[in-house]
């Protein structure tokens, strides 16, 4: 650990904490992807896992009746306007897989923040607009 710490002394890094080098002596695979390059900054969604037939399923069957309806849950217990990568995601399967877009027919008339002693968030409350 003495002479890896050394050799990162001599390179100009600066070691605070001498577990550090241990950790990094036993690291054998760092991946780093900041600019987005290789993901591309975006989100896919490959599979559905419906909980009521145990089953998984690819993209292909996500037109099938009964994973439109799960689509179209994920999507209503989402934000109204998504911001997280995994809710843009949903938004876009469920206007790709559904014939109808109810979305512009309803809106959210009630929230749930999460704050203080409550340690969730629920968004369900929605109704149809006139």
């Amino acid at each position: 650990m003495a002479l890896g710490t050394w050799k990162l002394m001599h390179q100009g890094i600066i070691i605070k904490r001498s577990s550090i080098v241990e950790t990094l002596g036993s690291t054998t695979v760092i991946y780093t992807d900041k600019t987005g390059t290789i993901t591309e900054n975006s989100m896919h969604l490959k599979h559905l896992y419906d909980y009521q037939s145990g089953g998984t399923y690819g993209e292909k069957e996500f037109s099938v009746e009964n994973l439109k309806k799960l689509i179209d849950y994920a999507m209503w217990s989402s934000e109204p306007v998504p911001f997280n990568p995994m809710e843009i995601t949903l938004h876009n399967t469920y206007r790709r897989t559904q014939k109808n877009d109810a979305r512009k027919e309803y809106k959210m008339f009630h929230e749930y923040p999460l704050e203080g002693k409550l340690l969730f968030m629920r968004m369900s409350p929605w109704k149809k607009t006139q």
